[in-house]
């Protein structure tokens, strides 16, 4: 949900009275709804119809329809305080923060099947993002964003959530289970959501070490005519899977030169990404026999861009054997023991 990394600005929210004077061609609810586009600023109405792609809402009486690729979020004006706080929690990274917020949810009192369905999307996004980072259980958080997909196929968070099973079945080694999930994500009608389902998929290969088909598909990606920022941000993570994929096979010097390029020309307020590039120039390095090079890249990982844990983890258990490497036998025990407490389920946990 890359989307949701934009600033917000909170509106406060209209009354019964300002309900009342856009008169009563939708429900009526305590609260409007709103829908919070790119630029922080939300459309209050009441919404009418969710999709896959687009979610309509009545403005004034007036039916708008927002694609579901402009929308940063949506807030029901009958929602519980606790869904709108677990919803923040989601945005910010604090996903066992939004766990705990939904738990107190008195499910009873929400009689609104738009609401009901965000909560059970939030509660099922971030218990799959808590098990991605090594936490909780991978099996329950699958089967929970199974559940959601299959009984609600029409909302407007499926994308999101057949991604993120992607990812789930990607951390957890289920490369072929990956790809099809990827796949669904691969007809959304957006290029730049066309564009992050190749990038996934040539992720997926990577892992498979099919690295001479994962490169082609990386620089099929960067060759793409698409030009606004979303698909410009993939057109970078192809370039960095595009240089892993190098260092994998003989050409680590023109992969470090492409992760260098991406440093000086990217924004390192891009926390996801720069993960990334400091994780796969690490590995450059490694390929090229460069252990201190390669150390200070995974350190930039370690202590600038560990939001980011599936890279984090990578990064630490990298950092467990170079720290041994150059002689700093304390450090390389704390690398490992913060790989196993914090990413304790996942594959590069279990091989530290």
């Amino acid at each position: 949900m890359n989307r949701w990394r934009q600033p917000l600005i909170l509106a406060t929210a209209l009354g019964m009275a300002s309900l009342l004077a856009f008169g009563n061609a939708a429900p009526v609810h305590a609260q409007l709804d709103k829908v919070f586009g790119p630029k922080g600023v939300p459309v209050s109405g009441t919404v009418t119809e969710v999709t896959p792609d687009k979610v309509v809402m009545d403005v004034g009486g007036s039916p708008r329809e927002f694609p579901v690729n402009e929308i940063v979020r949506v807030v029901f004006g009958d929602e519980p305080s606790e869904l709108a706080r677990a919803r923040d929690n989601v945005i910010q990274g604090q996903n066992e923060d939004a766990v705990e917020a939904l738990k107190a949810v008195a499910m009873d009192t929400v009689t609104r099947d738009l609401v009901k369905a965000d909560i059970e999307f939030y509660r099922a996004y971030a218990s799959a993002k808590i098990a991605m980072a090594g936490g909780g259980n991978p099996q329950a958080a699958d089967d929970a964003l199974f559940a959601f997909v299959r009984t609600n196929r029409t909302s407007f968070h499926v994308y999101d959530a057949t991604e993120l099973l992607g990812n789930l079945a990607l951390s957890q080694g289920k490369f072929e289970d990956a790809a099809k999930r990827f796949g669904f994500l691969g007809k959304a009608p957006w290029a730049d959501y066309r564009m992050r389902a190749n990038v996934s998929e040539a992720r997926a290969l990577t892992q498979q070490k099919k690295f001479p088909e994962a490169l082609v598909k990386y620089e099929a990606i960067i060759a793409m005519g698409e030009n606004t920022p979303e698909a410009n941000r993939q057109k970078e993570f192809a370039k960095v899977g595009k240089a892993f994929c190098q260092a994998e096979t003989g050409q680590a010097e023109e992969g470090v030169k492409a992760l260098e390029d991406l440093i000086k020309n990217s924004d390192p307020k891009d926390t996801a990404l720069f993960a990334r590039v400091y994780t796969a120039l690490g590995n450059c390095h490694l390929k090229a026999n460069r252990t201190k090079e390669a150390l200070m890249a995974f350190l930039h990982v370690d202590l600038l861009f560990n939001a980011d844990g599936e890279s984090h983890a990578e990064a630490l258990f990298h950092l467990s054997k170079l720290w041994a490497a150059v002689n700093k036998s304390d450090r390389a025990v704390a690398a490992r023991n913060l790989l196993k407490e914090r990413y304790a389920g996942s594959t590069w946990a279990k091989g530290a």
